[in-house]
């Protein structure tokens, strides 16, 4: 696994915590695991074989899942050419916000995306800042906005 990857991995965990049993999330969706969408990302049968006899999920599939998730989304960024150019910190940071409000939601910071074209990361953060997205994830925002600035994650005790 690649360093952005990994550090992707532990930003999406971090933000959307472990929950082994099925629940609605602040959106109103089916969610399992580390935030895994199960309406936007059904199971597959392989998927559902995974789970425990009572229908709850591992850490570790949970975050198999999650890893999963982040690949396509890496997939999906790495034919762009912005995301390309930047730090595995800031690839991190991206691959976060893609988990969470999908590829197309994340293309949506066009003056975002201009932003770290320029390598101007304080208006980068700033447009991640003035967003209904910002408002709505709470603290997970609050750190990437800190972390697309700084370039630097901070680890919590």
């Amino acid at each position: 696994m690649n360093l952005e990857m990994n550090m992707a991995l532990e930003l999406v965990k971090e933000a959307e915590g472990f929950y082994p049993n099925t629940y609605h999330c602040p959106a109103g969706k089916l969610t399992q695991g580390y935030g895994r969408n199960l309406e936007v990302h059904p199971l597959t049968e392989e998927e559902r074989l995974e789970l425990n006899q009572d229908g709850t999920v591992s850490e570790f599939i949970a975050s198999k899942w999650a890893l999963k998730e982040l690949q396509e989304c890496e997939e999906k960024l790495l034919q762009n050419i912005i995301y390309q150019k930047q730090s595995d910190t800031r690839k991190a940071v991206l691959l976060d916000m893609c988990f969470n409000i999908g590829y197309s939601g994340l293309m949506k910071f066009k003056k975002m995306w201009f932003a770290l074209g320029d390598r101007d990361y304080t208006t980068a953060s700033s447009e991640m800042k003035d967003s209904s997205w910002y408002v709505q994830v709470g603290t997970r925002g609050k750190r990437n906005v800190t972390i697309m600035a700084s370039n630097m994650i901070v680890k919590k005790d």
